[in-house]
């Protein structure tokens, strides 16, 4: 194998050239603006919205039977849209039974999961909600709801979980528009 004969001089230029590009590459790199991983805020409407979801369905899952029906009637109807309020009281003898029955003492957490459909005066959310304990007849902790808040005047309220017909429509909705 030949050797091949490098002065001095030019092993520092060499050198020097390395050190120089190295730096570059590193000063640029640590320059450059990334991209941010911040999500935009949201419009205040759909923030507003949002926030009406999870205040009630928070305050559905907050449930003590020792305080009594009324007490969770009236948590529920302060966040509730005025029909939400009527939906929730025409069937809360029987619902508040069990409650009583089974003792229960729960309180849920809600997470937004997906913005389903938007209108000027009403959107359907799909959250997952954790339960402190299950509901009467359920094992579950862990479960997800569609939930509907209605604008009324400038505020945005909850009204009501979805039934499972009208989830079903929209889950079959999603499966036809993604196989377009």
């Amino acid at each position: 194998m030949r050797e091949i004969p490098i002065s001095r001089k030019s092993l520092v230029v060499l050198t020097g050239i390395v050190l120089v590009t190295v730096l570059g590459i590193w000063l640029i790199d640590s320059l450059v603006i990334h991209p941010s991983t911040v999500k935009p805020t949201p419009a205040i409407e759909e923030d507003a919205a949002s926030l009406a979801v999870i205040t009630g369905v928070e305050a559905f899952f907050d449930i003590n039977y020792q305080e009594g029906k009324s007490a969770w009637l009236e948590g529920v109807c302060a966040v509730s849209s005025e029909g939400g309020c009527a939906y929730l009281a025409s069937g809360a003898d029987l619902l508040w039974k069990r409650f009583e029955d089974f003792q229960t003492v729960t309180r849920g957490t809600a997470v937004l999961e997906e913005q389903i459909r938007s209108g000027e005066t009403e959107q359907v959310w799909r959250v997952s909600v954790t339960l402190s304990q299950p509901l009467p007849g359920s094992e579950k902790t862990q479960d997800e709801a569609y939930v509907l808040v209605v604008r009324v005047g400038e505020t945005w309220l909850f009204d009501r979980f979805l039934l499972t017909e009208e989830i079903e429509a929209i889950q079959q909705n999603s499966r036809e528009e993604s196989s377009k």
